[in-house]
């Protein structure tokens, strides 16, 4: 072997370093290098409008209508909620 020069790698190596399935797995770090700052930040958004807003949701519960006889169109009624981190408010409309 001359001197300065390195020696060469084992087999095994040299054979992972030409497989195929490299390709694959280093494309799926690169999704995650990119993925996991992407999603800490929106999570951290969610929970900053979760803190600092009354309305983040909105709501609407159908209810059966006890006076429902059959006729008309009121089988159900609307109670409509908006709810934050810190309140929590509802209308029923009729």
């Amino acid at each position: 072997m001359p001197r300065g020069s390195s020696p060469p790698p084992p087999p095994a190596a040299a054979a992972a370093a030409n497989h195929p399935h490299n390709s694959h797995l280093d494309v799926a770090v690169t999704c995650l290098w990119v993925l996991t700052p992407l999603t800490a930040t929106i999570s951290l958004v969610i929970v900053c409008v979760a803190m600092t807003t009354n309305q983040w949701l909105h709501t609407e519960e159908k209810m059966t209508n006890p006076n429902y006889n059959g006729t008309g169109e009121r089988d159900y009624l609307s109670k409509y909620t908006v709810s934050g981190l810190w309140t929590l408010c509802y209308t029923n409309r009729e």
